[in-house]
């Protein structure tokens, strides 16, 4: 962490998160809290790696990026987050587990402003990055009842592969599956699920713009 971060951490913040939910391993600091980040933790919290500053919850992004005044983390009772590896989550994020059970991946990295909402289950794969203003979600935010039938609308899991580009401003719907080794490209409105890796998905509603492609950092 360059020495500037050092300076973001909230220390107490970051102290008692760890100890509440990891017991003694939790003196490690595996997980480090920024300052502007407000917690709401009342479910579990998983980690593989007990490694100091394994998980960074709200530091970073491209500087040309306004961020949000805010990060925010929540768990609710009876939800869960797993980590199993390395995670850098930027500043102005927010993390929301209301249901489930959420999943991330190891060397996973977000940029400024990204939004997961989980209600059901999401799982995202190793080697994942987000661009700026990115959304992930597995529900409709509110419950739509189709009046003819008395049908109420349900959250549908999402499944992100391993190394998986989302860029800027993507939005990630519930039921959706995205392969590995794809790229999800700028603006684009995800809903559906692919199966053939290594492509790179567009538009609103998205498809697959290309195939047989690669990417790298």
């Amino acid at each position: 962490m360059p020495l500037k971060r050092i300076f973001e951490i909230a220390i107490c913040k970051s102290l008692i998160f760890n100890l509440k939910c990891f017991g003694i391993k939790g003196v490690k600091f595996p997980v480090l809290i920024a300052k502007k980040c407000r917690l709401n933790v009342k479910g579990s919290v998983q980690l593989c790696n007990f490694r100091f500053g394994a998980v960074k919850v709200g530091f970073g992004g491209s500087p040309a990026i306004a961020e949000n005044a805010y990060s925010r983390f929540a768990v609710k009772k009876n939800a869960t987050i797993v980590f199993e590896g390395k995670a850098g989550i930027s500043a102005g994020n927010s993390i929301c587990v209301d249901k489930g059970t959420l999943v991330i991946g190891n060397n996973f990295s977000t940029n400024k402003n990204c939004l997961i909402a989980c209600s059901k289950g999401i799982r995202i794969g190793n080697d994942v990055t987000l661009g700026w203003n990115v959304n992930v979600r597995d529900n409709d935010g509110h419950t739509i009842v189709d009046e003819s039938t008395g049908v109420e609308s349900e959250s549908k899991e999402v499944t992100i592969g391993n190394h998986v580009w989302l860029c800027a401003y993507a939005d990630v719907l519930k039921g959706t599956v995205i392969p590995d080794d794809s790229v999800v490209a700028y603006r684009s409105l995800v809903t559906k699920t692919f199966d053939r890796p290594g492509v790179l998905i567009g538009g609103a509603p998205a498809k697959i713009l290309k195939e047989n492609i690669r990417w790298y950092y």
